[in-house]
């Protein structure tokens, strides 16, 4: 069995030794046939004592070339090993790199929990706050105020679609760019005015 080498201090792989010994096998094969050749002439030249040489260093060739098949079948099967080493490091590291992610989608989830829960006590607070408002106000004088119901949900889904900058969000709807907060101030900006420059007085019930 091919032992494992190292280069430089450091193992050398599988793979790259698969290579080297290809490589020597090839090298000893192009000489194996060139020798043959040659000894082969010097048969047909009946020069025997060529020939017998060159018959001793093809068997040495013949023997080298032997060995290479034999440690590249070795290192065939140890480079088929490591491949698949390493593409089982490679996915267990693409498995925590998911879980990690996984765990940042967890906190995130929880943090967006948190968060449309203060939005929907916040939205509700709003509505309750708008119904107050429109009792104090003169009936014929709600609308635009951005007190109803109807108001304060459209007035919400322009606020969205305006904080998502393009992003498909839920409940956001195309509208006014303005955001939500100078929205409400120029609607109490308005209920003022209306309030101080009516004729009569207006008194809730």
């Amino acid at each position: 069995m091919a032992a494992p080498r190292k280069r430089g201090g450091c193992r050398v792989a599988a793979a790259e030794r698969l290579a080297d010994a290809k490589i020597e096998l090839a090298q000893t094969e192009r000489t194996l046939a060139r020798l043959e050749s040659i000894r082969n002439s010097a048969l047909l030249s009946d020069d025997d004592g060529a020939a017998q040489n060159f018959t001793l260093e093809i068997h040495a060739l013949r023997s080298a070339a032997k060995r290479y098949r034999r440690q590249i079948e070795v290192l065939e099967a140890r480079a088929a090993r490591e491949t698949e080493d390493r593409r089982r490091t490679e996915y267990e590291a693409q498995i925590a790199r998911v879980e990690v992610k996984f765990a940042h989608q967890a906190r995130d989830a929880a943090r967006l929990e948190k968060a449309l829960g203060q939005a929907v006590s916040t939205f509700r607070r709003m509505l309750d706050r708008g119904r107050q408002i429109s009792a104090l106000l003169p009936r014929e004088n709600d609308a635009g105020l951005l007190i109803t119901p109807v108001e304060i949900r459209l007035a919400l889904e322009h606020e969205i679609f305006r904080a998502a900058g393009g992003l498909n969000f839920p409940g956001a709807r195309a509208g006014s760019t303005a955001a939500l907060a100078d929205v409400v101030r120029r609607a109490a900006e308005r209920a003022s005015t209306i309030m101080r420059t009516e004729e009569h007085g207006h008194l809730a019930a």
